[in-house]
């Protein structure tokens, strides 16, 4: 019951995943509610069969870097300060070199006749 609940009883859009997949959810809520002895956080005691894979994967999932310029746009599952850092130096970059090009092009024009 406790995979359940992680995978399906924490917010609507898991769900609505769970109700496609034909999982009664009114079973999952009142199970997270009622007789779940932890409401909010889970470790990984909580699932002795999961255990090592759940451990794996947060490893996995913690040590994730982009590969691409298109993973740039992915935010990281953790420390999500340096995914905003990262784009607003770019952004704050980016107008800096606008307004050197800028710059450069009215010292230009100003030296035509």
């Amino acid at each position: 019951m406790y995979t359940h609940v992680l995978f399906f009883g924490r917010d609507r859009r898991s769900e609505k995943v769970g109700e496609s997949l034909g999982i009664d959810m009114d079973l999952i809520r009142d199970f997270r509610d009622n007789y779940s002895p932890l409401q909010s956080d889970f470790q990984l005691q909580d699932f002795p069969i999961y255990a090592t894979r759940l451990q794996c994967m947060q490893k996995k999932m913690n040590k994730w870097r982009p590969q691409t310029l298109r993973e740039l746009a992915v935010r990281p599952y953790r420390d999500p300060l340096t995914f905003y850092a990262f784009w607003f130096a770019t952004f704050v970059g980016f107008i800096g070199m606008m307004g050197l090009g800028a710059a450069i092009a009215q010292a230009v024009g100003g030296l035509r006749p």
